[in-house]
């Protein structure tokens, strides 16, 4: 793996047409690519986007469905302390 394979999120972010703030929300809660934290910095692995690409294909919108939806942020004001 060169260094050139390694992308910051706002690269990361325009390779999967998702948005930087969508990347971070899915770092926090686990969804989501896979990422690397190196001397403080987040970097994904460009095969580490294809694979998480890859896993999102779908046939059908009946087995779009289906699949498990990223984690969502909770409401603002909302705490998930306490809950059970």
């Amino acid at each position: 793996m060169s260094t050139s394979d390694l992308l910051p999120p706002a690269e990361a972010a325009a390779y999967t047409r998702r948005s930087v703030n969508t990347l971070a929300g899915w770092r926090s809660t686990g969804a989501g690519p896979t990422f690397c934290k190196l001397g403080g910095r987040i970097y994904y692995r460009r095969t580490d986007l294809d694979a998480w690409i890859e896993s999102c294909r779908v046939t059908s919108t009946a087995e779009a469905r289906a699949l498990p939806k990223p984690s969502v942020k909770p409401a603002r004001g909302a705490s998930l302390q306490g809950a059970a």
